[in-house]
């Protein structure tokens, strides 16, 4: 998993089209808020619901609101405030609010949830959003 915190953290990403999402929206949240963006970049090798992951809760990324259901239950609550697919990227983009306005951007590769069922069941638990603009 990359943390990026900084323009430095992306400028050691390889050059791609999520390199660039990455950028622009590191930028955008930076201009809105004077605390700085915290985005996840999820690798195909990442425990989705292990310590890699443990930020969102007791099952990482298959995480129920409330921690006690699991994903295709039909009382599962997502943490996430909103998800997105990207089809052009080949990703899913979500953000996990932690307080407030507070919260993590996190970018999972298609990859690496339509390899994990249970994820994917996680992620569109809730209607997708529409991606989120660049203001």
């Amino acid at each position: 998993m990359q943390l990026i915190t900084h323009p430095k953290h992306i400028d050691r990403l390889p050059a791609s089209p999520i390199r660039t999402h990455i950028r622009n929206r590191f930028r955008q949240l930076s201009e809105e808020t004077d605390i700085p963006p915290i985005i996840f970049l999820v690798e195909p090798h990442d425990d989705v619901t292990g310590p890699d992951c443990a930020f969102i809760g007791d099952r990482g990324l298959l995480t129920d609101l409330w921690e006690s259901r699991e994903p295709g239950h039909p009382e599962f609550v997502s943490p996430f405030e909103w998800v997105s697919h990207l089809p052009d990227l080949k990703v899913y983009e979500l953000l996990f609010l932690v307080c407030g306005e507070d919260g993590y951007w996190i970018l999972i590769p298609d990859d690496t949830v339509d390899s994990n069922p249970a994820l994917k069941l996680a992620l569109t638990t809730q209607d997708l959003s529409a991606p989120q603009p660049f203001d």
